[in-house]
């Protein structure tokens, strides 16, 4: 399975980074230093470790639930599009095999296309777009029944099947997609991100090598929230990214019409 992934190939990810880097050496140069006096060192020495503590539990919880839903959205999204050519060649079987389905086959088939050719025109974020057309689709599988034509009973079933696995799959995408991390989540990281920097850099020496050392650590510290917020959000090549691999589905379906 190709993952979704599109860090690397971005030059703005690289350039956050020098952003980052440089932000954080801003901080070491602007933020005063506290007296040097041994027991304030002493103090925020200590500090800085029970902080580092609870940054490393804080970040390392989020980080393990932003990647499982990266990872869910992932699965959703391709047993949907497994779902959906599932329905297409059961539904086109169903049409092979019984004379006066070409109404109903055409409405589903068309239905099939205009979903996907919604991603070829639209990014990945106006998923909830597709409802209506997707509804469609659905309607048009439990539609068989009322036609009152004789079909092949264990042919549909697994067509109803494979509609309802999909109908499923799309809920959980929507869901999935909608669960990022909420602000006030985002607040806490940020006052927890920053006392641990005020006081590492309070008790930094005023060495040029340790000042420089403490710039660092805050850079990491960034570093890791960039990459939390990198895979809890997504943007314009991410959402291209997957909107494609819908487009390109239609292509293994080869609607004729």
């Amino acid at each position: 399975m190709r993952k979704i992934n599109t860090v690397i190939t971005s030059y703005t990810t690289y350039l956050r980074l020098l952003t980052l880097f440089l932000l954080s050496v801003l901080f070491v140069a602007i933020v005063p230093l506290f007296p040097q006096i041994p027991e304030i060192q002493e103090f925020l020495s200590k500090q800085v470790v029970n902080m580092g503590i609870l940054y490393a539990i804080i970040v390392g919880f989020l980080l393990s639930i932003t990647l499982n839903r990266k990872n869910l959205l992932e699965e959703y999204i391709y047993l949907e599009l497994n779902k959906i050519r599932r329905i297409y060649h059961l539904s086109l079987h169903l049409f092979k095999q019984q004379s006066g389905l070409e109404v109903w086959f055409g409405e589903l088939a068309q239905a099939l296309k205009s979903y996907h050719v919604l991603f070829s025109l639209e990014n990945f974020s106006r998923y909830e777009d597709g409802d209506p057309i997707f509804r469609k689709i659905t309607y048009a599988v439990y539609q068989l029944p009322s036609l009152k034509i004789d079909y092949n009973s264990e042919l549909y079933q697994s067509l109803l099947d494979a509609a309802s696995a999909s109908t499923e799959a799309r809920e959980y995408v929507r869901a999935t997609k909608a669960n990022s991390i909420g602000l006030f989540q985002w607040v806490v990281l940020g006052v927890i991100t920053l006392t641990l920097g005020v006081a590492l850099v309070g008790s930094t020496p005023t060495e040029f090598t340790a000042i420089l050392a403490s710039a660092v650590f805050i850079f990491n510290l960034l570093l890791t929230l960039d990459l939390l917020y990198e895979y809890d959000n997504s943007n314009v090549r991410k959402d291209r990214f997957i909107a494609e691999l819908y487009a390109r589905n239609l292509e293994k379906l080869e609607i004729k019409i």
